[in-house]
């Protein structure tokens, strides 16, 4: 189990990579844009996509960055608990949740199979603004009613628990919510800072290194296309020129990096390379 873990430390902060599944996926069907704009040099085929989770102990507590995809979906299983209990750790032992956004493998696994929370002890850390938007009329507008009645609902079972902030301001020491607004409506990234060192997790800001390597491409998932191509160049734009390490979860395990500007977009430097 150990090779779903990923260990590393960031300043002061016991950090770790944690797989919660793998399925194959075809590359060009990432890809929103009319077949017209899409350059004929980008790859073709299936090949295996990682989704992964972040762990950091920070303040004396354990952080955990997103739930995974839980065991109720229907195209994959999380292995998010199981890969945490090989680590020693239980889903009582969490203490911070931090929600990014409500796509279904970013919060599916925050209740489980009994709609239950998984994560007995947690608070839920949440952008106000993410709140506001999911207890508005809007998406509605954006979204099957389904869609809007699954992330309603688990909010639902853990409001008592949920602690809503605003961006750019520390939730916990060295710890913030980032605007990131395009992928959906109520997307965030976030900065973890410690002993001088910094990470920016990416969230959704780019799911393949491919949306790096072809700066003007937009996924499928993407619900505000021409936010999310700003919001991605605003992102790595700043982890280039800072040098910061990124971790962007749907990357090839570990999927921690740095980002260089490159002729066209920008590079990808995994971990060790």
């Amino acid at each position: 189990m150990e090779n779903d873990v990923f260990r590393f430390s960031l300043g002061d902060l016991e950090c770790a990579v944690i797989r919660d599944f793998t399925r194959m996926r075809e590359l060009r069907e990432l890809i929103a844009n009319p077949e017209e704009e899409v350059p004929p040099e980008v790859p073709a085929g299936e090949e295996a996509g990682d989704y992964n989770c972040l762990l950091v102990r920070a303040g004396g507590q354990q952080v955990l960055f997103d739930a995974g995809l839980g065991e109720r979906a229907d195209y994959a299983q999380g292995r998010l608990l199981e890969n945490l209990g090989a680590m020693g750790l239980g889903p009582g032992d969490i203490d911070r949740l931090v929600i990014t956004h409500a796509d279904g493998d970013h919060i599916g696994g925050i209740l489980d199979e009994g709609g239950e929370p998984a994560f007995p002890r947690a608070r839920y850390i949440l952008w106000q603004e993410a709140w506001d938007y999911w207890s508005s009329d809007a998406p509605t507008g954006d979204w099957p009613q389904e869609r809007v009645d699954f992330v309603r609902a688990t909010y639902a079972a853990v409001e008592d628990r949920l602690d809503l902030v605003e961006a750019g301001a520390d939730f916990l020491p060295g710890l913030r919510l980032v605007p990131a607004v395009g992928h959906k409506a109520d997307h965030v990234a976030v900065r973890v800072t410690s002993g001088g060192e910094s990470l920016l997790h990416l969230a959704d800001g780019a799911v393949h290194p491919l949306f790096l390597d072809f700066p003007d491409l937009y996924a499928v998932y993407d619900l505000d296309p021409e936010g999310a191509l700003a919001c991605k160049r605003r992102l790595l734009d700043g982890a280039a020129a800072e040098g910061t390490l990124v971790f962007a979860p749907h990357f090839p395990f570990p999927a921690l990096g740095r980002i260089q500007k490159a002729e066209k977009g920008w590079a990808w430097l995994p971990v060790g390379q």
